[in-house]
């Protein structure tokens, strides 16, 4: 008998040092203050993502707004002031009316060509009194022995072509400045 005694007073006993152990160890949980701010690591990533850009040059009069302001589709969010755009316009149409002018002169040259060729004319007087008189008298060809003159109808064919080529460079200068013009307008549009 003196076994199961000794048995049960030791489990007593030994139950009785846990609990009292567990009875030193409580903390009260309590508000204490702390530093007011927490440091996270991370990203934040956006529903939507929106990248605004200039389609045109010019210095930004109004802008709409603020950051996190929402706009309905078509508002104007920013004024942009064009007067560089608008100079650029108005040097475009000048350009233009200038490749105009040099295509209508390179047309009336290639008609006179055409129709009274140059190689065909007599010379204008040249000097004055008697130089211009002997001017009659000797031509160019007189000096040089053979034929090294040239053909007058090459002459007056190549004559033709230098003013063909005259009127295709002035329609493609027009071509250019109307192009140019096009663009200009195109950016104030938009």
């Amino acid at each position: 008998m003196k076994f199961p005694f000794y048995l049960s007073l030791t489990l007593l006993t030994g139950w009785s040092a846990q609990a009292q152990a567990q009875a030193n160890n409580v903390i009260t949980v309590g508000v204490a203050p702390h530093g007011g701010y927490v440091i996270l690591g991370g990203s934040v990533i956006p529903l939507k993502e929106v990248t605004l850009a200039a389609q045109m040059p010019g210095r930004v009069v109004n802008i709409a707004g603020e950051e996190g302001d929402t706009f309905k589709a078509g508002t104007e969010l920013v004024k942009i002031n064009d007067d560089d755009l608008q100079a650029k316009k108005q040097a475009a149409e000048a350009q233009l009316s200038s490749s105009q002018n040099a295509m209508q002169n390179a047309q009336v040259q290639y008609n006179r060509e055409l129709w009274n060729p140059r190689v065909y004319n007599p010379r204008p007087m040249a000097g004055m009194g008697m130089p211009s008189m002997f001017d009659g008298f000797f031509d160019d060809n007189d000096f040089m022995p053979g034929d090294s003159g040239g053909n007058k109808s090459i002459e007056r064919h190549a004559d033709l072509v230098t003013q063909g080529t005259q009127v295709s460079s002035a329609r493609s200068r027009i071509t250019e400045a109307e192009s140019g013009l096009r663009a200009i307008n195109a950016k104030l549009r938009d």
